[in-house]
């Protein structure tokens, strides 16, 4: 599975096809919404508890320090977004990744298919896109941490995984120092006005946890023009992105849940058509309301939860 030398501790969690049979028996939903083309979290959320009430097991919190990866037997692995949706939810419940929200703009939804296009993307240069998820919006909007699986029954997009700890042990010393300062802006772009910037803030920060990145390599910059200090970090950060990532392929019932903050990823896609899921998680969703207005609490889409108090 791993390709190279991975150097995180990665611990995998395997699901043979009796127990996929199981989760999905227990899972049953309106045949609507497992025919959906973006599932709805509405209805992912009562089939994943179902799901979990069948298996009554326990979260396993200390199985994502880092990443960690869920195996559930490819040849019982669903062709339905639905279905998959819900047993990347019951394994996120055992990694205790908190619970999903949404990015979709006309209701709250749970996954985000990047389709081929975006992964080609991704992957041009190599080594320029590693980042967190979401880096340009507010800390309180992040994702603790990001799934990503494969659809199709073949392997296709890699995923490069580098932990942030040794990025900035790499750094030289006055390099270092400049990181954790308030010296850079990341673009928000996705979903949101173009061109909209965050706040000034550092690439890095301590934690109880550890060394912590809020940084997208594509669209990051030093927040004043000039600051060749700053413009040297984000240089020297990428290099060392790319020269300690390991790269991953995934597989069909393959689920990488990566620590948000923690790790830092990129997509590298393969000719061809291609698709994967992505889920954001958060462990509560409690201080961030209901900006979507569904009358769902804590469902919410970042495209309205950036917009002004009253705005359209």
């Amino acid at each position: 599975m791993p390709v190279g030398t991975f150097p995180l501790a990665v611990p995998t969690l395997d699901l043979d096809a009796e127990s996929v049979r199981r989760a999905l028996q227990a899972a049953r939903a309106p045949a609507a919404a497992v025919a959906a083309v973006r599932p709805d979290v509405r209805a992912v959320l009562p089939a994943s508890r179902a799901a979990r009430r069948e298996f009554g097991a326990a979260p396993h919190a200390e199985l994502l320090q880092h990443a960690c990866l869920v195996r559930f037997a490819a040849s019982a692995w669903p062709v339905r977004d639905f279905q998959r949706c819900v047993l990347t939810c019951v394994a996120a419940h055992w990694l205790g990744a908190g619970q999903p929200f949404g990015w979709i703009e006309n209701g709250p939804g749970v996954f985000r298919v990047l389709e081929s296009d975006a992964v080609a993307a991704a992957a041009q240069p190599l080594g320029q896109r590693f980042h967190t998820a979401d880096a340009g919006l507010r800390p309180a909007f992040q994702p603790e941490v990001l799934s990503l699986s494969c659809c199709l029954n073949r392997a296709r997009a890699g995923i490069g995984l580098v932990d942030v700890d040794s990025l900035l042990a790499g750094l030289p010393a006055g390099l270092r120092e400049t990181a954790l300062q308030q010296r850079f802006r990341h673009a928000v772009g996705t979903g949101i006005e173009e061109g909209a910037d965050s706040a000034p803030r550092s690439l890095f920060w301590n934690s109880p946890r550890g060394a912590m990145a809020a940084l997208d390599l594509a669209r990051t910059r030093p927040a004043r023009p000039g600051d060749a200090a700053a413009l040297q970090v984000l240089r020297e950060v990428d290099l060392l992105a790319r020269q300690r990532a390991a790269w991953l392929q995934l597989q069909p019932g393959e689920v990488l849940f990566l620590r948000n903050h923690r790790v830092l990823h990129a997509l590298h896609g393969s000719a061809g058509p291609q698709r994967m899921l992505s889920a954001r998680w958060r462990g509560s969703l409690l201080a961030l309301g209901n900006f979507a207005g569904t009358g769902t609490p804590g469902m919410f889409s970042m495209a309205r939860a950036q917009r002004a108090p009253g705005a359209r």
